[in-house]
């Protein structure tokens, strides 16, 4: 049996410069004449589209990755509603949500890598090399990743939200 070499391409929204990638084990359904062959950054209201075509489940990712994303840089715009509408996943603005798996030769050494869920890190085998920060944290530094609660309400609170920027604010320089 011959391996197969596994591509390269990292599927996904955002911005192909992001400094912040959330790796995330499913996809929203994606409007049709919407093609997702790489990382895609979203024009202007196209995130307003995808949250209309999807769940509340993927309102609710994208409503903490925009507070998340405003509470690392609350001085971009007044709310973190209007840091989703103006900036989230938009090209320029160095954030992505990334559907590919996490591979080490993916990694870049300036970006901060967030992993979705304890869950999706057991499957990827990254638990093992991680230190366990506590409350559904864990980090690897060496590769500038951190394992977060799911991207939930219930799991990703406001106080666990708080936490995140904390942890990344102390662990790794987050240039806008």
């Amino acid at each position: 049996m011959t391996d197969l070499a596994v591509p390269d391409t990292i599927l996904g929204l955002g911005d192909t410069d992001a400094r912040l990638r959330v790796f995330i084990g499913n996809q929203p359904y994606l409007p049709q004449g919407f093609k997702l062959r790489s990382l895609v950054p979203l024009a202007p209201g196209e995130l307003d589209l995808l949250i209309e075509e999807n769940s509340n489940h993927w309102r609710k990712i994208f409503n903490i990755y925009a507070k998340l994303c405003f509470a690392l840089h609350p001085n971009q715009t007044t709310s973190w509603q209007e840091y989703r509408k103006q900036h989230l996943l938009q090209a320029e603005h160095r954030h992505a949500l990334i559907f590919s798996p996490w591979r080490k030769q993916q990694a870049q050494t300036d970006a901060i890598t967030l992993i979705c869920g304890k869950t999706y890190a057991t499957n990827l085998g990254l638990l093992a090399h991680c230190d366990d920060l506590g409350d559904g944290f864990f980090i690897d530094s060496t590769e500038r990743l951190l394992v977060t609660p799911y991207f939930d309400y219930r799991a990703l609170s406001n106080q666990r939200l708080k936490r995140l920027t904390d942890l990344i604010t102390r662990y790794f320089n987050l240039n806008p």
